[in-house]
């Protein structure tokens, strides 16, 4: 699966101190958490 990240993405995410490789890491193996409307999340 290939993953694009948005440059905004990078850059808040940078300023909540995750990096690109963590984000990656949790979207490819992380644990579905319930989320509003129908959308999707991992922790």
């Amino acid at each position: 699966m290939e993953i694009s990240i948005e440059p905004h993405t990078l850059e808040r995410a940078g300023e909540r101190g995750a990096s690109k490789d963590e984000i990656v890491e949790t979207l490819s193996s992380g644990t579905d958490i319930p989320e509003k409307k129908g959308r999707k999340a991992k922790a």
